[in-house]
């Protein structure tokens, strides 16, 4: 079997280009096609959101690359497929969660 490559499955294959089309145009940025990791946190990094709210995006960044790794890995070793739907709402949700944890360590 052929090896998968991170680049094919995190921003190559188009699926997946898909949702990350998706999750910028729901922030107002711009997706530019990227291959591999370098490039795709410099591209999170560059964007112009300020302050609070770019934390928010880098968290939903990281949120997402976990998603799409164990929707992957149910994929692979379970058969579970997942929806674009699913999908979009599991990285917010995990987002949500990441942050609520944050807030929650620093208000102690």
């Amino acid at each position: 079997s052929k090896l998968e490559k991170t680049s094919h499955l995190f921003f190559k294959c188009k699926y997946i280009k898909g949702f990350w089309i998706k999750i910028f145009d729901w922030w107002e940025v711009v997706w530019n096609q990227v291959d591999g990791f370098e490039y795709f946190f410099a591209l999170c990094n560059k964007v112009k959101i300020v302050r609070i709210r770019k934390s928010f995006w880098l968290i939903l960044i990281s949120a997402a690359c976990w998603t799409i790794w164990l929707a992957r890995n149910g994929l692979v070793f379970e058969s579970r497929r997942v929806s674009m739907e699913n999908l979009i709402f599991q990285s917010n949700k995990r987002a949500l969660l990441w942050i609520r944890f944050i807030y929650n360590e620093v208000m102690l």
